[in-house]
């Protein structure tokens, strides 16, 4: 968990649910269109199943061979609008991951370390396609 919310929450109480700090974090670099987003949503905005998992507005969907992101989400520190979607292909996908630490609380793992990347944004408008790398982080704790 990347939240600076979420860890002045843990500094506040002792038990903070980790999913009242939910967020999609996009970052866009292209000429004239830079814009970052990490906007951070309840447990209440969640939903899941086994090929979806939407935060708010925005969602994550497993379409068999791809995964599908669409976004809806607003940029700070000014509040644009970041909306669009993109499509990984990966070549391959990774069942592997190791441990970060000597507890083997948190661990890293490749999902798919090459892919083809789709990318239409409505809002900057930016469409292009290349290539992708897709990894996840995990843990058992937070990260003291």
């Amino acid at each position: 968990m990347f939240s600076p919310y979420y860890a002045l929450a843990r500094r506040r109480h002792a038990q903070v649910n980790p999913e009242n700090h939910c967020a999609i974090n996009l970052a866009i670099y292209s000429p004239g269109n830079k814009r970052w987003t990490m906007t951070e949503r309840s447990a209440a905005s969640i939903s899941r199943n086994q090929t979806e998992f939407v935060i708010g507005p925005s969602s994550l969907h497993w379409n068999g061979d791809h995964l599908r992101v669409d976004f809806v989400e607003r940029a700070v520190p000014f509040g644009q609008r970041v909306v669009g979607h993109f499509k990984l292909y990966p070549k391959q996908l990774f069942n592997f991951s190791t441990h970060l630490d000597d507890q083997h609380k948190h661990r890293w793992g490749p999902l798919a370390p090459a892919a083809r990347i789709e990318v239409e944004l409505e809002s900057p408008k930016i469409k292009w396609q290349g290539n992708a790398y897709f990894d996840s982080n995990e843990g058992d704790e937070p990260i003291a």
